[in-house]
């Protein structure tokens, strides 16, 4: 019998894009599951950030007819002063 390398290596590469296609295939069943198990917290995280916002779009309002509410609005600035203070100098003699 002839020796056909031709069909060999066709064969391999379809065993090598099988192999691939179930590891694929694999990881994307692996990574739905995932998704689906996230999916509450990702629901729950929307809706705290679209209450945020709301609040956040009712006190712009509320500064347009009240502006004495504007500096409690403004963030708390940093404090100008490191809490490690720098190490004093020796005295020369």
């Amino acid at each position: 019998m002839k020796n056909n390398q031709l069909a060999i290596m066709l064969v391999c590469v379809l065993l090598v894009s099988a192999l691939l296609s179930a590891w694929l295939t694999f990881r994307y069943s692996l990574s739905m599951r995932r998704m689906q198990r996230l999916q509450p917290q990702i629901v729950s995280v929307n809706n705290s950030r679209n209450i945020v916002q709301a609040l956040l779009n009712d006190i712009g309002e509320y500064s347009k007819k009240n502006p004495s509410i504007l500096p409690l609005l403004q963030p708390v600035p940093a404090p100008k002063t490191s809490l490690l203070a720098p190490a004093a100098k020796p005295v020369t003699k």
